[in-house]
């Protein structure tokens, strides 16, 4: 194993962060420059003290055209609400070709529970923001990981901070949410996949928001008065609500599309 391969592996292999805080609010500090490719709104709702979760997204889209410049447009072709396997789903808030390119190959047992489908996501979508700096980043210069790593103590500092920097601060401008029922509890659970590319567990806080509608969506939640034993009728009503808030941020779709797990059957 080359000394790529293994930073690779090492960085993939980096555990799941269980990093809730009281409001279930992403554990990251989002800013207008991490949200500009994350031009949706996403929310899970745990409901039924956690035997249930309520999931909603809107149908806007963003893809790259000329420029890498997102395009948004409302759209019954392409889902926000993607399947693992019959219990759990993952929602997504960012550019669809980017999400595509990371969850292709993505294949989940039907055995598997949320953690570990979650842990799965994440490994997927560490290796994607490792390729994606090695070849937007690294390979423009004509270094890969390898080269990098073993050459930049002989390389002028201040080329070394710049190329620190860029690596830093990429982002894929995707990011996703992991729910589902654990078939050894019947309780669902939630994750965060953050744009940093670490997981944060939110069932214990009940919900999580994604996109560039996360503010106005967590808030109305909170507003609310919500928590997690409401009956499901409740919570289905308070998703329809908060969808329909989050409508107002930049970016977000009128349309919306929502999912009772572990019921299957899509409610528009």
């Amino acid at each position: 194993m080359n000394s790529s391969e293994k930073l690779s592996k090492n960085i993939v292999d980096i555990p799941t962060q269980i990093g809730v805080d009281n409001f279930g609010i992403l554990n990251e500090s989002p800013t207008s420059e991490n949200y500009q490719n994350s031009m949706t709104t996403c929310i899970a709702l745990l409901a039924d003290d956690g035997k249930s979760v309520v999931v909603a997204t809107d149908k806007m889209l963003s893809i790259n055209v000329a420029a890498n410049t997102p395009y948004e447009l409302d759209d019954d072709r392409h889902k926000k609400i993607i399947e693992l396997n019959s219990r759990i789903v993952v929602l997504i808030a960012g550019n669809i070709e980017t999400a595509t390119a990371i969850f292709s190959q993505l294949k989940i047992d039907e055995s598997l529970q949320p953690l570990a489908a979650t842990e799965a996501v994440r490994k997927a979508y560490a290796q994607y923001v490792l390729d994606a700096k090695e070849k937007n980043i690294l390979q423009p210069i004509a270094l890969t990981w390898e080269r990098y790593f073993k050459e930049q103590s002989s390389m002028n500092q201040a080329i070394v901070n710049d190329i620190h920097k860029k690596l830093q601060d990429y982002n894929c401008g995707v990011e996703v949410v992991v729910t589902g029922q654990d078939s050894t509890t019947n309780l669902c659970h939630i994750f965060l996949v953050g744009l940093s590319g670490v997981s944060f567990d939110k069932t214990d806080a009940g919900f999580a928001t994604i996109g560039s509608g996360w503010s106005i969506a967590t808030f109305t939640i909170l507003q609310s008065g919500f928590n997690k034993s409401k009956k499901l009728t409740e919570i289905e009503a308070l998703a329809k609500k908060v969808m329909q808030e989050a409508s107002h941020a930049p970016g977000v779709g009128k349309l919306t599309e929502s999912l009772v797990l572990p019921k299957t059957k899509p409610k528009e």
